[in-house]
């Protein structure tokens, strides 16, 4: 199942949604839109929850028709939203380790005199408060947490037949997504999105608890 979840999360996103937004923000009627904050946020958040959670339906409903039960789709949940957290922030703090291991040993120093516009990126290294590093970590223990609500919510509507339990979790990773794009956008700022994050959070705990007893109770 955490296989499944990688695979599906890495199809959806990466092979299938990515050029969908290449070509919408390439798109000279559309581009100018996706400029207000408000606009582009709405587009994300739904585009995010449409590819995301079809892609959580046709694992359910084609791949593991057999393995529909909580268990699975926790695991389920752990595989889409672990490599979700692998590909934006683990990459991201990977290579910003490497940087900042080489500006205390003084060879970052010789690559900014050979490339100088890595001084930008020196000084941001340098200035960047350690607060916001928690707070990245944070949000992706928060992120996997939505991500398996939204796994079991699919998963019931597939184990239920109660489809509309689909719509409800792509209207919830939209909404989720939505307030994300907007700090992505500078319309909020951190401690806005993570404090709202944190709310949605709670919440999808609070679900999966829920869901747990629903799809424990579900006949097979």
């Amino acid at each position: 199942m955490v296989g499944v979840g990688v695979l599906i999360f890495i199809g959806f996103t990466q092979i299938l949604e990515t050029p969908f937004h290449l070509f919408m923000r390439g798109n000279p009627a559309i581009a100018p839109i996706l400029e207000n904050p408000f606009v582009f946020a709405l587009y994300g958040g739904l585009t995010a929850g449409i590819f995301e959670e079809l892609g959580r339906f046709v694992a359910f409903f084609f791949l593991l028709k057999k393995y529909q039960e909580y268990k699975d789709g926790f695991a389920y949940g752990i595989g889409h939203g672990g490599i979700e957290s692998i590909l934006v922030g683990g990459f991201s703090a990977f290579q910003a380790l490497i940087f900042a291991n080489s500006i205390n040993s003084g060879s970052f120093a010789q690559m900014v005199e050979k490339m100088p516009e890595l001084s930008r990126l020196q000084d941001l290294l340098i200035q960047q408060p350690a607060y916001l590093y928690f707070l990245g970590s944070f949000e992706r223990i928060m992120a996997l947490v939505l991500q398996i609500a939204f796994t079991m919510l699919v998963l019931y509507a597939v184990k239920q037949k109660k489809y509309i339990f689909l719509v409800y979790a792509v209207l919830f990773h939209a909404f989720v997504d939505f307030f994300a794009a907007l700090y992505q956008t500078k319309t909020i700022n951190i401690f806005v999105a993570e404090g709202i994050t944190l709310l949605f959070t709670i919440g999808a705990v609070i679900l999966i608890r829920k869901m747990k007893e629903k799809l424990m109770s579900v006949p097979e």
